[in-house]
């Protein structure tokens, strides 16, 4: 099981299709919108979705139900109205 996030700019996506296709039981999942530790981002965004996944690869991988894609929330980009400075620091 590949899990890669579409955000990643460490590893290319493509990296992980040609890996996962030589594999017998090779699956991908891609995750939407996670950089370079999609695991990680499931886990903290998703938790009900990645533990069940991950246990019925696990158990058997041929018959697990792996989706080709899960998307995480959109990412947040705004920034707060003031920087903070050295001087908001204690």
């Amino acid at each position: 099981l590949f899990i890669h996030g579409t955000y990643d700019l460490s590893t290319p996506f493509k990296n992980a299709t040609d890996m996962a296709q030589r594999f017998e039981n090779g699956r991908l999942l891609a995750v939407e919108r996670s950089g370079h530790n999609p695991i990680i981002d499931l886990y903290r965004e998703r938790p009900d979705t990645i533990r069940p996944l991950l246990k019925g690869f696990l158990m058997d991988p041929a018959a697990a139900d792996i989706p080709q894609r899960i998307a995480l929330p959109p990412v947040d980009y705004t920034l707060s109205e003031r920087p903070v400075t050295v001087k908001d620091r204690p």
